[in-house]
């Protein structure tokens, strides 16, 4: 552990990373006199906790100095100090996300290319990590990140003011559906079933007699994703626990130079390795226990929804999903869920298994970042041809 010292004398607020209190660690707000005004302490017990994270604090009139401790192994923050008592100025910097398109339904291979086109196929499974990495680099494209999946997220949440999807959109059906399932729907989510064994999901739609009328239908629309969860796990790009990304954005668990001397090499610290859209790479803490229903998330600037702690949460309470991991060198990350089980929604993450497993229950989504140009027209998109 590291013990930094900072003044505060003049300040309202700060903003500093801790630890989680365990050994009965502290932080100490001392006064003018030298002596300790209060002291700030983290439950070990909570299980939301992780090093690294931050603690606000208001600072008492009397309080000049604060004493805090952190992990060395942490991915140290910043120390953020207001003269005002507006929580947001807690967080001062802005994170860009650029645009980017993430494919209306899950991968397909057609004509020896992997698409995203929702036809009467069912979506490519069975290929390892490092397949469906490649061959969708081999289109000028990439499989949907870990950026673009907690993006989504945190807009289904914003929408529902909830985070429990399969309860809002529906579970999906115990299969791997077809790929043109819910295009009649286009935007419209589907809502969850009344348990009509004719469906998973349901929605509404007008009869000739101008009546409202339920239909059924086994797969999710979620912010008009198609199988946003359920049916498959899906393979993600820029991510990895326990592992390196190197500048190929392949998932590894050694870096060497041009002479081929190793410069990094993979440990298990139960970090998840990020690579951001503008090539920088950020670690962030997760939980170390499998199989658990998540009840906290990093969260902060970057609005994560990387699992916290070790205490639980149910199928129905908190996030309403399922941390899976491996402490093992190299985990990739998966999303989503397989079949329609409890545990799968927009927060559900899998991280047990390395670059070279494959199988029927696991999948991709097409996805790219880079320069987009909107077409003028519908027919201007139906004339042009593919280049890659």
């Amino acid at each position: 552990y590291a013990v930094v010292h900072v003044v505060v004398e003049g300040y309202r607020m700060v903003r500093f990373p801790a630890t989680d209190g365990a050994n009965m660690i502290v932080n100490l707000a001392v006064d003018g006199t030298g002596a300790i005004a209060e002291t700030v302490a983290m439950d070990a017990l909570s299980g939301g906790f992780e090093n690294g994270m931050y603690i606000v604090y208001e600072i008492p009139e009397d309080v000049t100095d604060l004493y805090f401790t952190v992990a060395k192994s942490a991915e140290f923050d910043k120390v953020v100090l207001s003269k005002g008592d507006k929580i947001e100025d807690m967080e001062p910097d802005w994170v860009w996300a650029p645009e980017c398109l993430v494919g209306v339904a899950e991968t397909i291979v057609s004509n020896s290319k992997m698409r995203s086109i929702m036809i009467n196929q069912r979506s490519q499974a069975s290929m390892d990590w490092t397949m469906f990495h490649s061959y969708s680099r081999r289109r000028g494209m990439q499989q949907v990140d870990y950026e673009m999946h907690k993006d989504i997220a945190n807009l289904f949440m914003a929408k529902y003011g909830r985070r429990d999807s399969q309860a809002q959109c529906g579970a999906g059906a115990a299969d791997y559906r077809s790929q043109h399932v819910t295009i009649h729907l286009g935007m419209r989510d589907t809502l969850m079933s009344d348990n009509a064994s004719s469906g998973a999901c349901m929605y509404y739609e007008t009869n000739s007699d101008g009546e409202r009328v339920k239909k059924y239908i086994g797969s999710p629309n979620v912010l008009g994703y198609q199988d946003w969860h359920g049916s498959k796990y899906e393979m993600m790009d820029g991510v990895t626990v326990n592992g390196l990304i190197n500048s190929a954005g392949n998932v590894v668990t050694s870096i060497a130079d041009d002479s081929g001397n190793t410069v990094a090499s993979a440990v298990v610290d139960h970090k998840w390795t990020i690579l951001m859209p503008d090539g920088s790479r950020r670690k962030v803490k997760g939980a170390t226990s499998s199989g658990m229903w998540i009840k906290g998330v990093v969260h902060g600037k970057y609005c994560d929804i990387i699992p916290a702690g070790n205490i639980g949460g149910s199928s129905s309470t908190y996030y309403c999903d399922i941390y899976y991991y491996s402490a093992s060198i190299g985990r990739v990350v998966y999303r989503s869920n397989y079949s329609a089980d409890a545990y799968g929604g927009v927060s559900c993450a899998v991280a047990g298994y390395g670059v070279a497993y494959s199988g029927a229950s696991v999948g991709s989504r097409l996805a790219f970042r880079g320069r987009i140009v909107r077409a003028a027209s519908v027919a201007a998109f139906k004339a042009m041809s593919e280049v890659s």
